[in-house]
């Protein structure tokens, strides 16, 4: 029953989403991360006491230290160059996975000359056009909703803009492990040959 339970349990994680939604508007920009059904705000942020004497102290022993390992550091940098392409293999996995769940941008242009401010219009959804099928070529996206309107009577443009992303913990879990391991494996054979070449 307890196996069950915790069975159970896992499963619940594995199917929780994890996302962030961000929204900008007349009140500004703002950005939560969601876990599961819980939200937090991340953007704009609680004001912190400001820290520049310790971060000047500590600049001065951090530049030091990097200098004196900067030859160390060079020495071996091209040696780590195949994980790159490793890394870039998961964060196309990564962006497979990532889901849209809503996409919404409505723009109302306005001020300036009327054919000026008609030009921008026609740009404006020409970009658009060009941006959307790309956007389709890299997510999935369930909802959106996209306008570009003109208000020749108005004095400035508008812009509001929400989007909202997830992805299930199990999918993090699966790409994190299949493309950590191969990460590691790259990474133990650069260090033996490292190892043996220095040994010879």
């Amino acid at each position: 029953m307890i196996l069950l339970i915790v069975l159970l349990c896992l499963l619940l994680i594995g199917l929780m989403p994890l996302g962030v939604c961000a929204q900008y508007g007349q009140q500004g920009a703002r950005a939560w991360v969601i876990i599961g059904p819980f939200r937090f705000l991340v953007f704009p942020s609680i004001k912190r006491k400001n820290k520049r004497m310790n971060t000047r102290r500590s600049g001065k022993k951090d530049q030091f230290e990097s200098h004196a390992q900067s030859k160390k550091k060079d020495r071996k940098v091209t040696d780590f160059l195949p994980i790159v392409q490793l890394v870039l293999d998961f964060l196309v996995a990564f962006r497979r996975k990532l889901c849209i769940n809503d996409l919404r941008l409505k723009v109302i242009l306005a001020g300036g000359d009327p054919c000026d401010l008609s030009l921008n219009y026609g740009r404006a959804w020409a970009i658009l056009a060009n941006i959307v099928p790309q956007m389709d070529r890299y997510f999935t996206i369930k909802k959106r909703d996209l306008e570009i309107e003109c208000d020749y009577v108005a004095e400035s443009t508008k812009i509001d803009g929400y989007i909202y992303m997830t992805i299930a913990v199990w999918e993090i879990l699966s790409i994190g492990i299949f493309h950590g391991i191969k990460v590691l494996r790259k990474y133990l054979q650069i260090t033996r040959k490292a190892k043996d070449g220095a040994i010879s």
